[in-house]
């Protein structure tokens, strides 16, 4: 697993939260965790942080345009 980067798109809750920490156990590279909007708890959130992964926070709209979607 370490030769793989992870970018991950997930939502900010404590089930994901259990998953990440147990992939990141497994010798995962997670690379960035991207919050899905709306799902966002703000200790999960804190807690993701506070461990060392970079969090990524955007709005629906944003991302979306990006995506060249209307």
């Amino acid at each position: 697993m370490r030769e793989v980067r992870i970018i991950i798109l997930e939502h900010i809750l404590p089930t994901p939260e259990a998953l990440i920490y147990n992939l990141a156990e497994a010798g995962a590279d997670i690379h960035a965790i991207i919050a899905k909007p709306y799902f966002i708890n703000a200790e999960v959130l804190q807690r993701l942080r506070n461990a060392g992964f970079y969090v990524l926070e955007s709005s629906y709209g944003v991302t979306n345009k990006r995506r060249g979607w209307p």
